[in-house]
């Protein structure tokens, strides 16, 4: 008797805990960068990086609480999609010639991860609600393709890949609106904390051309996406 009562306390207490917890599904797409930030430059061959903007989406399963009437808490896990496009212009003199050559490479990189941010969101309006989190995201896999030109001339296209650092932390702020009871739209901005390139990872111009590094650099992960949140449940 005592068991089929402690059964039922466990089963009452689970299913009032869940009954008050959002379940849901979202997509987010926006645009998203491996931004390049350089730590020092060599006297001798200097040289430019750069990094642009390019499309990322993403997909993830949702669930959220609210803590009271003004604070709600929310995880998600999911599925992560984030191009690089990294321009390097590199230079060399040969003074007994009075010559200068340059060297280009273009590389386009494809990173895929698996996200588990976690939000706490603070109700502004009866529908609008702001807030701040954390993220933590697992690299599954990375492949880069590069382009690279000396004096303009198209001189050999490299591959590469699962060479970044598999681990990512990231800290984001976000606005939500709730359209109905099953949909939400939300606005996040994200900034990755951590250096995702490993220490000694050659670029582009040290794999093909066999060049040295002349420049140190680490790139964490930026993003702006918009997403639409379905909701299978709602609390009662």
């Amino acid at each position: 008797m005592i068991r089929l009562l402690i059964c039922l306390v466990t089963i009452g207490a689970t299913q009032m805990a869940f009954s008050q917890i959002k379940f849901g599904v979202n997509v987010k797409a926006g645009v998203g960068e491996m931004e390049k930030v350089p730590d020092h430059h060599s006297f001798q061959y200097p040289n430019e990086i750069e990094s642009a903007p390019a499309p990322t989406w993403g997909f993830g399963i949702y669930a959220s609480k609210e803590l009271g009437r003004l604070f709600t808490v929310s995880a998600e896990l999911g599925y992560n999609k984030i191009t690089g496009l990294e321009n390097e212009t590199f230079y060399i003199y040969d003074i007994d010639y009075m010559v200068r050559y340059k060297y280009e490479s273009e590389t386009v990189r494809n990173a895929h991860y698996v996200s588990l941010p976690i939000s706490l969101d603070l109700k502004i309006a009866p529908r609008v609600s702001i807030g701040v989190g954390v993220s933590a995201n697992y690299l599954i896999a990375d492949k880069r393709y590069s382009e690279l030109r000396i004096n303009d001339v198209l001189n050999g296209i490299i591959g590469g890949g699962n060479d970044l650092n598999k681990f990512d932390l990231g800290i984001h702020t976000q606005a939500n609106i709730q359209l109905s009871e099953k949909f939400a739209l939300s606005g996040k901005a994200s900034w990755g904390m951590i250096n995702t390139r490993p220490t000694g990872l050659g670029d582009a111009f040290s794999t093909y051309l066999n060049f040295p590094d002349p420049e140190d650099f680490a790139a964490k992960n930026r993003q702006f996406t918009i997403g639409l949140t379905y909701f299978f449940t709602s609390p009662k």
